[in-house]
């Protein structure tokens, strides 16, 4: 597996990504036994392999040694999980507590491999590197872009007769609205960014990019990660379960998402020299907006739109997203 890891890199995270998020979420309705609390639960589990094992291969690549980090969060794994296990069979706590409780811990667990890789890589420590952002006014263009995006998107299903719906944190408690932001700012850092980045940018586009373009580069990963998705929508995790037209468009429906957003991930990528914070903060900000910000009947139309639109825009204006020499260029000099 070492030889594996360094003499084939992309081809043994595909497998290990693929094959194990695939057999897990193909498992989770029977694993469950029925009860949808335990099968989120093992699904949320499966959405963390990509990152995992992104992470894993390069850090054997880096020869930083992986079994401290593993023994310490996976002995604080068993040994909070037993406890939550037990708390909950007296009836105090309910399951969906424990499925929050290991997703939170994780990430806790992807984020401190990644600090390690970020020191290794920038000869400085994780939150050192996050706290040197806030110097460069540059660092609110990825947040901002995206709520910006839906807020059109609301604005134009407004005047157009369309319905908003507010989340029921942003109603009349005021403790909803204090902690708002807060929850959003959470999102940005422990969403899917967080799942998906180490392995996308992080991982896979630097080898891309060596015999591709960011644009088509982009799109591939879109691809990907639609692919990737695709048995959540036949488990039930993202609606009815089944194999049918119905689950068929929703995957289609995310392909229409996920592959311009994944262009545009890519422009930041490209802008910012292969620096991952702007990518993953562009990303969270996504994410965080999509579960967070108001919702309108027309949101489905409108954001894949704009999406493609500045997808569009940005590899025309920006004529490196095309160019694969020119990009390799840019970020290699």
């Amino acid at each position: 597996m070492e030889e594996m890891f360094k003499r084939y890199p992309v081809r043994t995270f595909l497998m290990l990504a693929f094959s194990i998020s695939w057999l897990i979420w193909a498992l989770s309705p029977l694993l469950s036994m029925g009860d949808p609390q335990v099968q989120t639960m093992l699904d949320i589990i499966g959405l963390f392999t990509k990152a995992f094992f992104a992470l894993i291969i390069m850090l054997r690549q880096a020869d930083i040694p992986l079994m401290p980090p593993l023994r310490r969060h996976f002995s604080l794994f068993g040994i909070f999980t037993a406890i939550l296990l037990f708390v909950m069979s007296t009836g105090f706590i309910e399951i969906r507590v424990i499925t929050v409780f290991l997703a939170l811990l994780m990430a806790d667990f992807l984020a401190y491999m990644a600090g390690m890789l970020f020191a290794h890589r920038h000869n400085t420590d994780f939150f050192g590197g996050a706290l040197s952002l806030l110097k460069t006014p540059w660092v609110i263009l990825p947040v901002l872009v995206f709520p910006i995006m839906f807020a059109i998107s609301n604005l134009l299903s407004y005047l157009y007769g369309g319905h908003i719906f507010l989340p029921f944190y942003m109603g009349e408690v005021a403790i909803y609205q204090v902690f708002y932001v807060l929850l959003f700012i959470f999102f940005i850092f422990f969403g899917s960014a967080l799942i998906i980045e180490p392995a996308y940018r992080g991982f896979l586009a630097p080898y891309l990019i060596k015999k591709m373009s960011p644009l088509f580069t982009g799109l591939v990963l879109g691809v990907l990660m639609t692919v990737w998705l695709a048995p959540l929508f036949i488990n039930g995790f993202f609606g009815e379960a089944g194999l049918g037209l119905e689950q068929l468009q929703a995957t289609f429906n995310v392909l229409l998402w996920v592959v311009p957003l994944n262009v545009v991930l890519m422009w930041f990528y490209l802008r910012f020299k292969g620096v991952l914070w702007f990518a993953y903060l562009a990303h969270g900000s996504f994410f965080a907006s999509l579960i967070l910000l108001p919702m309108s009947t027309e949101r489905g139309i409108y954001v894949p739109v704009m999406l493609w639109g500045l997808a569009l825009l940005l590899s025309i204006f920006d004529r490196r997203m095309a160019n694969a020499q020119q990009a390799r260029f840019y970020l290699y000099k």
